[in-house]
């Protein structure tokens, strides 16, 4: 597990309205034929003009299926990488280096998961892709597991004119396998019992779900303790491996799952928007504002 933080500043013109746009985007599997790798690059292109956008690299970037390994199969590999069979996994990650690294240069990627894919080349192979990736890029490695606080704070401002705010996101690879969205969005959202997050992100099922909760607050910004609500979202991040392709054969079909859904997930973030409290029996004045920000999670498709 790695716990870590990221800061944003935004500029004071504005501030208020400002939203920024996080993107939860892996399972790519680059290196099968089964690789939807135009739509991806129109996914990482659209993240890059965006002037708000931040990324978080879900794991399962590449494929990482050597020729000694059980689950190898020649016809899943994409023709590219074919020759490149005495180290696919390094050609692979060469690639998604070249994919990654106008992000990182925009100062976007808060950081990369490993998937389970890369972590069996470690297990197997001795050999650290995602590190190495992290290293070449000059970004954050976050293990199979992390905690994130995303800090957002006014350019030059440290008043309480000009307040902070903070989410900590739950990012991590994920595990299991099962078929139904009820089961996946229940385990990430029992996690509510004993975890504290605001965002918490999922990849591994090649599944996009989306919900939100709701909890009840206290009010820190304020002398008097203000009681409102507020609203957690979490995501199960999608993928960009095609199941089904008429004509290719690959391990999904022969397990009959059902199809990927192809993209990622986009949290909008609204980290300065004030929400009204209607005024309770005590109050001394009329209705409190408080900063409380907004959070909505949504399906990002190119």
């Amino acid at each position: 597990m790695r716990v870590i933080a990221h800061k944003v500043e935004v500029p004071v013109k504005g501030y208020t309205t400002f939203q920024a746009n996080l993107y939860g985007c892996g399972d790519w599997h680059l290196g099968t034929a089964n690789c939807a790798e135009s739509m991806l690059d129109r996914t990482l292109e659209a993240i890059e003009k965006d002037p708000n956008g931040l990324f978080i690299g879900m794991g399962d970037y590449a494929e990482c299926i050597t020729p000694q390994d059980p689950r190898f199969d020649a016809r899943s590999v994409d023709k590219y990488y074919l020759e490149r069979l005495e180290d696919i996994a390094g050609a692979q990650f060469m690639e998604v280096r070249k994919k990654l690294k106008p992000l990182a240069e925009q100062g976007k990627i808060i950081g990369l998961l490993d998937g389970n894919h890369e972590d069996n080349i470690r297990k197997r192979h001795y050999r650290h892709l995602t590190m190495d990736l992290c290293r070449e890029l000059n970004v954050p490695y976050l293990s199979y597991t992390s905690f994130i606080v995303l800090r957002f704070q006014v350019k030059g401002k440290t008043s309480s004119s000009y307040p902070s705010s903070a989410y900590t996101i739950s990012a991590a690879h994920g595990w299991g396998a099962g078929r139904k969205k009820g089961s996946h969005i229940n385990r990430i959202g029992d996690m509510l019992a004993w975890s504290d997050f605001d965002i918490a992100l999922r990849g591994h099922i090649h599944r996009i779900i989306t919900d939100t909760t709701t909890r009840l607050k206290i009010s820190q910004s304020s002398k008097t303790p203000i009681l409102y609500q507020d609203t957690p979202v979490l995501g199960y991040t999608g993928c960009y491996y095609r199941s089904y392709i008429a004509g290719q054969d690959c391990y999904a079909e022969k397990a009959e799952y059902p199809p990927s859904d192809l993209g990622c997930v986009v949290v909008h973030i609204k980290p300065f928007k004030k929400i009204s409290i209607p005024k309770t029996e005590g109050d001394a004045g009329g209705r409190k504002r408080v900063v409380a920000g907004e959070l909505t999670i949504e399906r990002f498709i190119q």
